[in-house]
């Protein structure tokens, strides 16, 4: 989802990758804002050596739990993308990270109905590999809004249209 303009720092040309919005509430990570932290220096931090390439960066996924990480990847083929807060998978990825990786520090969390809220006037896409991973974060708000949907109707609205459902299933999100 591509946050339209906001008076919200933290939001304004956001591009964020909407994991749950269930009776819970909602969770965002923003996938277009690179951090100046290096992921080795994180990595360090965290006790682990980090055995990637030496200029990735971490990125800001939100203003919420700036001390919780979170991994967006891709393992295989499909274009699957996959979200975990795991520990051991963090330290998994820092020995071998999979080609298609992005580290985020921090969350965007919306109350329950809260997210079709802010999202309004918002565009949507589906979330491919190739827009997380192999677009620069510079250069992914203008490609949603150039492919995406438009938001004349809430969130909810637009995915319950879309999938053809009465509810919206719960987002691969995997916890430990």
């Amino acid at each position: 989802m591509a946050m339209p303009a906001s008076s919200d720092v933290n939001l304004s040309r956001a591009v964020v990758f909407v994991a749950r919005d269930d009776d819970d509430g909602a969770l965002g990570i923003l996938i277009n804002r690179p951090s100046p932290i290096l992921l080795g220096e994180l990595f360090k931090s965290l006790e682990m050596t980090w055995r990637g390439d030496p200029e990735a960066r971490v990125f800001a996924g939100g203003p919420v739990g700036v001390n919780r990480g979170w991994l967006l990847y891709n393992t295989s083929d499909d274009a699957n993308v996959v979200l975990t807060g795991d520990l051991e998978r963090m330290r998994q990825f820092a020995d071998a990270p999979p080609a298609h990786l992005r580290v985020m520090l921090g969350s965007i969390d919306w109350r329950v109905g809260q997210l079709g809220e802010a999202a309004n006037g918002g565009v949507y896409t589906q979330v491919t590999r190739e827009l997380v991973f192999e677009t620069p974060p510079e250069e992914i708000w203008g490609r949603i809004q150039a492919i995406g949907i438009p938001a004349q109707i809430s969130f909810t609205s637009w995915l319950r249209g879309k999938l053809g459902l009465s509810t919206i299933p719960k987002a691969t999100l995997r916890r430990k």
